[in-house]
């Protein structure tokens, strides 16, 4: 597994399990990045692990550094 693959599962679980804010910005974010690529669990057993597995570097990336500014906004 890439290094950014390993980061972006574990940013998103914090944000996921933080509250309902943070869990709403940070799926947002991925179907925002993602776009085609963002998958439900109709289509797959482990929507999540899936869509950011499927990111390119670039995508996770992005994801990463949204996922720093929902942690910003959070703590002000």
């Amino acid at each position: 597994m890439k290094p950014t693959t390993q980061s972006a599962l574990e940013a998103w679980e914090e944000l996921a399990f933080k509250n309902m804010r943070t869990d709403s910005a940070v799926n947002d974010l991925l179907e925002e990045i993602a776009g085609s690529k963002y998958l439900t669990s109709e289509e797959d057993d482990d929507p999540i692990w899936t869509t950011i597995r499927n990111l390119t570097n670039s995508e996770r990336r992005r994801f990463l550094k949204g996922c720093e500014r929902i942690r910003t906004a959070e703590t002000k």
